[in-house]
């Protein structure tokens, strides 16, 4: 699988512990990242709501989504 800019990801949270420490990842990064297809940019999707958060919608999810 080769995620693409705009597909959310699950993967290994570097800054949780424990067995839950997976979180959902946005794919940032373009054919202009100098290792596209190897190495990913991305920013992490959270479920808490914060002051500066950009809400997801259900419309933006093709499948899945998070809680």
């Amino acid at each position: 699988m080769h995620p693409e800019r705009g597909d959310v990801v699950r993967s290994t949270d570097p800054f949780k512990l424990g067995a839950d420490s997976q979180r959902p990842w946005l794919v940032v990064n373009n054919e202009s990242h100098p290792f596209d297809s190897e190495q990913y940019v991305a920013v992490a999707v959270s479920t808490k709501r914060y002051e500066d958060s950009l809400p997801l919608s259900d419309e933006v999810w093709e499948i899945g989504g998070v809680p």
